[in-house]
């Protein structure tokens, strides 16, 4: 449901800025009624502080493989259009797409296309050192460091994945969980299963504990 929550993130978004204002925030029914109504919003709010704004929309692909109503997408896209249309540049938006998204756009959306490709900044894949360091650097500066062989390890099995960040992600927050336990990272790597079978063992364990119709 895109548009609800972009009328809800912008409510908190101007809320937050002004918690006095006596303007009750706007719905989604609102911005299907008014198709600019972000862009609008934000303007005003802007000349009135003398500030900017910036729209951020985090994996955007999923607009295209969790939403399946063509106008809710539409109107969403629609907003974001017309709010990086601010001639004052006082608005900008800002979009993280996987690449392998990219035709999606081209087909559906031709001019957020255009401007897709005209402005992109691609981010490659990970090289083996940049992911040796995504794993390791952040538990060795909190105090925790993951073992050598344990940071090999990971690195090993997620090599040669397209789904390997999610999963790596996954992964290391069970370690984590488990060095903040007292477990070393080794023992709990094998004991998930790896960094393959860790997201697999948590949908098993929440499978298990449904009850029997809802396991269907």
């Amino acid at each position: 449901a895109p548009v609800a929550a972009l009328a809800e993130a912008l409510a908190q978004a101007l809320a937050l800025d002004d918690p006095y204002s006596p303007r009750p925030p706007d719905t989604a029914s609102d911005f299907r009624a008014e198709p600019g109504l972000l862009g609008a919003r934000l303007r005003a709010h802007c000349r009135a502080r003398s500030s900017r704004a910036l729209v951020f929309v985090d994996q955007f692909e999923e607009l295209y493989a969790l939403c399946k109503d063509t106008a809710e997408r539409n109107l969403f896209i629609e907003n974001l259009l017309h709010a990086a249309s601010d001639s004052s540049r006082n608005v900008s938006v800002v979009l993280t797409l996987r690449s392998d998204f990219l035709g999606e756009t081209q087909r559906q959306h031709p001019k957020l296309n255009r401007l897709l490709v005209e402005q992109e900044v691609l981010v490659g894949a990970m090289s083996q050192e940049e992911l040796r360091r995504a794993i390791a650097q952040p538990a060795r500066q909190s105090g925790r460091p993951i073992d050598d062989t344990t940071v090999e390890l990971l690195l090993t099995e997620s090599e040669g994945s397209e789904s390997t960040l999610p999963l790596l992600e996954f992964a290391l927050t069970r370690i984590w969980e488990g060095m903040s336990a007292g477990k070393p990272a080794g023992g709990t790597l094998r004991e998930i299963g790896g960094v393959g079978g860790a997201l697999a063992g948590k949908a098993q364990d929440i499978y298990a504990k449904l009850h029997e119709r809802d396991r269907a």
